[in-house]
């Protein structure tokens, strides 16, 4: 009785679930007004267009970088459901998620990428009055760091899977 209570305490992640494809769609549909806006923008000041390019060019890198977020959460979403609802969800490869290892990999990813964006507006935007060098650093400082943890998880999930897969796991080897 208790294994079976305990077993369905699992359909609870369905608010992690929601919540990440809530945020999705709205950060979606944010960004989808701020990609509207950013054409009529451009549309109404078409005559200082090659002036502009750069700030035009950092807004549309801006927008790209929230829709990235917005699919970050998406596959967040789709992962959490098929780890703890249903592991038989059909999604492309590329989207099927093992383990919490998997999904906190996406995470980190979009992590990296909203950072580097963040620095690149942060650069665009310099007016020289401020030293963006300590930005910088400390932006490049945490990705490195991700990046660095990253490659680790990566290799060791591979080195994991592929000792599964060939039978030659820790396990085996001692029977």
């Amino acid at each position: 009785m208790l294994p079976k209570i305990i077993a369905s305490t699992r359909y609870m992640m369905i608010l992690a679930v929601l919540g990440t494809f809530i945020g999705s769609l709205v950060l979606l549909l944010v960004d989808m007004v701020n990609t509207v806006q950013a054409v009529i923008h451009v549309i109404e000041n078409a005559s200082t267009i090659s002036e502009a390019s750069k700030e035009i060019a950092l807004e549309f890198i801006k927008i790209t970088d929230l829709f990235l977020l917005s699919i970050v959460l998406y596959v967040i979403s789709l992962g959490l459901y098929e780890l703890f609802i249903d592991d038989n969800l059909p999604v492309p490869k590329w989207a099927e998620m093992h383990s919490l290892e998997d999904l906190k990999q996406v995470l980190l990813i979009g992590v990296i990428v909203v950072l580097a964006v963040m620095f690149l507006s942060y650069a665009e935007a310099w007016d020289k009055s401020i030293n963006i060098l300590y930005l910088g650093l400390a932006i490049s400082a945490v990705i490195f760091s991700l990046t660095y943890f990253l490659s680790k998880n990566v290799r060791h999930s591979r080195g994991l899977s592929s000792e599964s897969k060939s039978g030659n796991s820790d396990t085996e080897k001692e029977e």
